[in-house]
């Protein structure tokens, strides 16, 4: 009875050793070369490294030659006494840098589905998207804390998809959002880099949208400066 009490109590520590060392490879573990994300050129995506944010297709808002001809990029925009991120009318926009969250490292390889945050190049005003909880309008702010978002690699070609908060919406009977007393149906999906008209306007803002299937959010492209 003791040596079958010694066996068991060696294997015990045996399990909770390798689930530690198991555990604490997949907190540290470190990006993977096959999983950087490229920029235009091939070349994997740098932290701090100026780059045009150009869509690449798939946006519904976004003239289909603009997206094939990676013609048009996202800039700096004001509106009523606050700046956003915008769709330039004309040429690649402004510069932006892409940084991991909580880190100001240039020049680290950015992998596929780690948190990072956007900036404009040249100023500290920051992609702000948490006030919509992951959902809503993107608008520029001077903290790094509006928000985190995952650049998700495309399998086959340099385009990105960027994905950000996990979102849950609330329906209806008859399919229209309510709060979540009233629902009848409840789906969680998250929200991706979209772009979109603002009410009788022709300006397209960056934003954050909620896609479930069949619908499928935006491409997009960095260009380095």
């Amino acid at each position: 009875m003791r040596k079958l009490s010694n066996s068991l109590l060696v294997f015990l520590l045996m399990f909770i050793s390798l689930f530690i060392t198991a555990f604490s490879s997949q907190v540290n573990a470190e990006p993977s070369s096959t999983s950087f994300i490229l920029d235009s050129e091939g070349n994997p995506l740098l932290t701090g490294k100026k780059y045009y944010l150009v869509p690449a297709g798939g946006h519904l808002s976004v003239d289909n030659d603009i997206e094939k001809n990676y013609s048009r990029g996202i800039k700096k925009e004001s509106y009523w006494f606050t700046d956003y991120p915008a769709l330039s009318t004309n040429g690649l926009g402004d510069p932006i840098q892409v940084f991991y969250k909580g880190k100001d490292t240039v020049g680290e390889s950015i992998s596929s589905g780690y948190d990072v945050r956007f900036k404009f190049a040249g100023d500290d005003e920051y992609f702000d998207f948490i006030n919509g909880n992951g959902w809503g309008w993107v608008s520029l702010d001077s903290s790094p804390d509006g928000g985190v978002a995952q650049l998700i690699k495309s399998p086959t070609t340099n385009k990105v998809f960027i994905r950000c908060a996990k979102v849950t919406r609330n329906y209806d009977g008859f399919g229209r959002m309510c709060d979540w007393y009233q629902a009848e149906k409840t789906i969680t999906s998250y929200a991706w880099f979209d772009l979109e008209h603002l009410l009788f306007q022709s300006t397209l803002w960056l934003k954050t949208n909620f896609f479930v299937s069949p619908w499928s959010p935006g491409a997009w492209v960095f260009i380095p400066v």
